[in-house]
């Protein structure tokens, strides 16, 4: 589309298929190296980005881990880092953004939680979900707090898309014997066959594209994925 674009991750040696497409199709992409539970990273990262082009239109906030479990089976570590991803990664790349986006009167902060965020969590699933539900309350907190500096804020809320989430292990390892074994094994073999069913997630990148227009539906919270709970074609748009 032409856009400036940033990709981050928190090793670009990681980055080889993305190198070769953006090779490929001759893009205007630079790889840098941001781990959202370092400040340190997120600031040098901006840095870098505000030293090159002098402003940042608008950020994605898509880091995302958490693991399956029941309640009783995680542990602290389990919901430090959940959490220290999921909504505190937000919340740093947020802070480094907005002093530059005040300045400008516009930007556009856009923070990838989940259906998870806005539903009653399934079982094994309280870490991720409260995380997301607070990523939920962030997004209405930048607004409430920022709309009055030209910043916008969206939160684009993904149900099942096809992507890589369930080839991490992130899924508790129960013992036959554990009174929890049979409900975990039936939320993860729901969890895998809904994933290997769903779509590619076209439709996620297209609401980012429209957050990044403002060309969204009315409203912060946006559904996709889930039918009966997106939003209609006829929405009035802003």
């Amino acid at each position: 589309r032409g856009d400036r674009v940033y990709a981050t991750m928190r090793n670009p040696a990681d980055g080889d298929d993305l190198r070769d497409t953006i090779t490929a199709e001759g893009l205007d992409v630079e790889i840098l190296a941001l781990d959202v539970t370092s400040t340190t990273s997120v600031h040098a990262a901006f840095d870098h980005i505000l030293a090159t082009d002098g402003r940042i239109d608008v950020v994605v906030n898509n880091a995302g881990v958490g693991p399956f479990a029941p309640i009783e089976r995680t542990t602290d570590n389990d919901w430090l880092t959940t959490f220290d991803t999921n909504l505190f990664g937000a919340v740093r790349t947020a802070r480094a953004a907005l002093p530059a986006m005040r300045a400008q009167g516009a930007g556009t902060i856009v923070n990838v939680s989940s259906i998870s965020g806005r539903l009653a969590s399934l079982p094994t699933q309280s870490a991720y979900a409260a995380s997301k539900h607070a990523v939920c309350a962030l997004t209405d907190a930048l607004v409430a707090e920022c709309a009055g500096f030209g910043i916008k804020a969206f939160c684009i809320e993904p149900g099942f898309f096809a992507t890589a989430i369930m080839d991490k292990d992130t899924v508790a390892h129960l013992d036959d014997a554990d009174p929890y074994k049979p409900i975990a094994d039936n939320i993860e073999q729901f969890f895998r066959a809904s994933v290997a069913a769903a779509p590619a997630p076209d439709a996620v990148v297209d609401l980012l594209l429209a957050a990044a227009d403002h060309t969204l539906p009315n409203g912060i919270h946006h559904p996709v994925g889930i039918p009966g709970l997106e939003p209609t074609a006829s929405a009035a748009r802003t």
